[in-house]
């Protein structure tokens, strides 16, 4: 075991040239320049209409579904008057049960949380 020891500080200079070497040829081909303002700055457009475009066309899909249902309730209406009255009856009970249900364990959780 101390003939190891011994041998590993013999290789030590060793290892720490190539080590040395090994580092100074990533430091070479690493690139420590930062970018221009300019490229930032067309960097952030190129984002910014990305994103304009992705929010023009979300825009755009939520008026067409919401048109698509408002359509839909209409023709409902028209057609099937004491369907629809049950439906929403329905709906607006279950949303209720539904509000109530997670009041309620909210409150259970905050009780739960005071006795800790």
């Amino acid at each position: 075991m101390h003939d190891n020891g011994k041998q590993d500080e013999e290789n030590r200079p060793e290892l720490e040239t190539k080590l040395t070497q090994q580092l100074a040829i990533v430091d070479r081909s690493v690139r420590d320049t930062a970018p221009s303002l300019e490229d930032l700055e067309g960097l952030v457009r190129a984002v910014q209409a990305e994103k304009r475009q992705r929010l023009w066309r979300d825009l755009c899909m939520f008026w067409l579904i919401a048109l698509l249902i408002i359509a839909l309730m209409l023709w409902s209406y028209a057609r099937f008057f004491e369907a629809v009255l049950i439906l929403q009856a329905a709906a607006t009970v279950a949303a209720g049960a539904a509000i109530g249900f997670l009041w309620r364990r909210r409150r259970l959780q905050r009780r739960m949380v005071r006795h800790e």
